[in-house]
């Protein structure tokens, strides 16, 4: 089967997106020609898509015009497509940034609710999936969890280290986790690491002022992102505990891959994990007296450590199948190339 996936870039600031569209394009049964395009004259979509032939689009991501083009192009051409929001469509992700991109959204929406009638869509979480009923009522959901690479090592050495790793941006609420560890008042033994990648400035320099303000900058420390994956997933099983307070998320990479190595996560509370998964981790509120209390709490719980993740590792394997990701994948491809061909008899 040669499926044909559409992403808006490659770059390591779209890494969840990237990692997910790779590893789908290299399962077994696919035909070797399938590919990940991200860079095509839009003007040229129409006779790329007649020359190749794809059995089915998969479209990861919703608003940019290489998404449009691909959609209004296999419409034309009977192609069946999947889409995959990627979380897009959750309530705080449509309305980040400015009310004028949020007011844009919902004219694309009410466009794609004319162009997508017969596309089918895989959500990562439940919410997620109610996320898209909302605005495409009835239309075909297939909860399918993102594959990512791991090799499920932990590490003999735990630092007292708190961890972030993703974009700084305000979407990432990273200066309520600055707050949030200065008002939990830990033993100056105690650090807070930044991996972010930068994706705003002013933002970034927010988070360096409150930094200042409370004279911490010796224990808040600004690193230089990981993108290699066998040195990040070390860091991560270093690292006493992730935090990720997003605003909106589905099914975070830095959440699994720290799992992955036996490292639990602080994640807000109004995100939905899968119960397998939310067993696995810690909750709070995005408010800055109750992380700060978790934060505080769990430094004090140095316990057995290193015993823990092993359990950890072993729960995270059992109830995270890569094996049963890929399957579900296969036969969802399967039943909308099958649905083509009864539509066509």
């Amino acid at each position: 089967m040669k499926v044909l996936h559409i992403i808006e870039e490659i770059s390591q600031k779209n890494r969840s997106v990237v990692t997910v569209s790779r590893i789908y394009a290299s399962y077994p049964y696919l035909n070797k020609e399938s590919k990940i395009i991200s860079k095509i004259n839009l003007l040229k979509v129409k006779s790329f898509l007649r020359k190749f032939k794809p059995d089915i689009i998969h479209i990861h991501g919703i608003w940019k015009p290489i998404h449009i083009m691909f959609i209004i192009y296999a419409k034309k051409l009977n192609i069946p497509v999947i889409l995959q929001p990627h979380g897009m469509l959750l309530e705080e992700a449509l309305k980040t940034k400015s009310y004028l991109r949020f007011l844009i959204k919902l004219l694309i929406l009410s466009i794609y609710k004319y162009l997508i009638k017969n596309v089918s869509f895989i959500a990562v979480t439940n919410q997620e999936k109610k996320s898209i009923l909302k605005y495409f009522y009835g239309s075909n959901v297939k909860i399918i969890f993102n594959p990512f690479h791991t090799n499920y090592k932990y590490s003999n050495k735990i630092n007292k280290v708190y961890s972030f790793f993703g974009r700084i941006n305000p979407h990432k609420n990273l200066d309520l986790i600055i707050l949030s560890f200065i008002q939990a008042k830990l033993s100056p033994s105690w650090n807070l690491h930044i991996y972010g990648i930068n994706d705003d400035k002013k933002y970034k320099e927010k988070c360096i002022s409150i930094i200042n303000k409370h004279n911490i900058s010796k224990r808040i420390k600004f690193k230089k992102p990981i993108f290699k994956n066998e040195l990040k997933l070390k860091i991560m099983s270093q690292s006493y505990c992730n935090i990720l307070m997003s605003k909106s998320e589905i099914l975070n990479l830095s959440v699994l891959e720290s799992l992955s190595v036996g490292t639990k996560s602080i994640v807000n509370k109004n995100i939905e994990y899968p119960r397998n998964i939310s067993n696995l981790i810690h909750f709070s509120k995005p408010q800055s007296n109750e992380l700060s209390k978790k934060i505080y709490n769990l430094s004090k719980n140095q316990i057995n450590q290193l015993n823990n993740r092993k359990k950890l590792i072993k729960k995270f394997k059992r109830n995270y199948n890569f094996k049963n990701i890929e399957k579900k994948y296969l036969s969802f491809l399967l039943e909308i190339r099958m649905k083509k061909r009864k539509n066509y008899k």
